[in-house]
């Protein structure tokens, strides 16, 4: 089952960390930029949609085809552009499993534009794209012991915060979407003992693999996205 080829789409804002995220997934340092290129000033590096080849985790993980999208922007022409490269790569898969929606943990409210691309993701894959195969990913919550403390809420109210938030994209949304807390710059802290953010970052990671193999994929044999052009 494992060995399978697998394919998870990941989409959010502009800044949110979404190449550092899909680094991590295949085992290098979060700050590669020789697959994913990742941008120090929040700007958006990532203009076009690219499907890589990667291992899960690194080599002798199995094999996953992984799609970083871009953030949309202010600039309707570079949106169009973005867009309409996106769903070029997007045709080219048949089969998703896991569309991975990246959310800044200290951002609760979505921007016009992430929402402006979770409808555009259900234009194309339709109304339950999100029901079984997405989850979300927080970015921007690291689990060092300074970090925790000065947190105003918990994991398990951020995690309905952002299910409150999806509804009002997408009203129709039947249960509350999975979870994840992957700090993908876990090993960045200065503290000398992150023992306890790597125990984290495993567990995160982990609950991401198994729902990762676990799921049906979402197949789309369509050519065309319908209600896109």
């Amino acid at each position: 089952q494992l060995t399978q080829q697998k394919t998870m789409v990941v989409i959010g804002p502009t800044g949110v960390g979404k190449s550092t995220f899909c680094n991590v997934i295949a085992g290098r340092d979060p700050e590669d930029n020789s697959i994913f290129s990742v941008s120090d000033s929040g700007e958006s590096v990532t203009n076009k949609t690219s499907g890589e080849e990667i291992e899960w985790r690194g080599s002798g993980g199995f094999p996953v085809t992984l799609i970083d999208t871009p953030g949309l922007s202010d600039s309707s022409e570079d949106d169009l552009k973005n867009i309409s490269g996106m769903l070029e790569e997007l045709k080219k898969h048949s089969e998703i499993h896991v569309f991975v929606l990246t959310v800044n943990g200290t951002q609760l409210t979505f921007s016009r534009y992430f929402k402006d691309m979770i409808l555009i993701f259900q234009l194309c894959y339709g109304p339950q794209f999100l029901n079984k195969n997405t989850i979300i990913e927080v970015t921007n919550w690291p689990f060092d012991d300074a970090s925790i403390k000065r947190r105003d809420i918990d994991e398990k109210t951020l995690k309905q915060a952002i299910n409150e938030e999806l509804k009002k994209v997408i009203p129709k949304l039947q249960d509350q979407l999975e979870v994840i807390f992957v700090d993908a710059l876990h090993n960045r802290s200065y503290e000398s003992k992150h023992d306890k953010e790597k125990t984290k970052f495993i567990e995160e990671m982990n609950k991401l693999e198994s729902f990762l193999t676990s799921v049906e994929p979402y197949c789309c044999n369509h050519e065309e996205f319908p209600g896109v052009n």
